[in-house]
């Protein structure tokens, strides 16, 4: 779903805003689950730590990485990338 869009973005294409609307919903109920399973998993594997903490400092390393995207995709925006289709 994600490629879809980023694919009519590379070339141009004007999508309709509902199959847009549609795409980024139908994605973030497919990758929506993730995290609790990813929580649990960790949990799973640090067996002796406490669960809290574990989850906390998962939570926390997810928050910074998120804050660490935001200024190094403003800086990306400048670039210009030419998606050429393969013959």
């Amino acid at each position: 779903l994600l490629a879809v869009l980023g694919v009519a973005e590379g070339f141009d294409v004007d999508l309709p805003p509902r199959l847009v609307v549609a795409a980024v919903l139908a994605l973030g109920a497919v990758a929506g689950p993730v995290q609790p399973l990813n929580a649990e998993l960790a949990v799973e594997v640090t067996h002796p730590f406490d669960e809290n903490a574990v989850e906390a400092t998962q939570q926390l390393a997810g928050n910074l990485a998120s804050a660490v995207l935001v200024p190094a995709y403003q800086a990306a925006q400048h670039f210009d990338l030419q998606v050429e289709p393969a013959d």
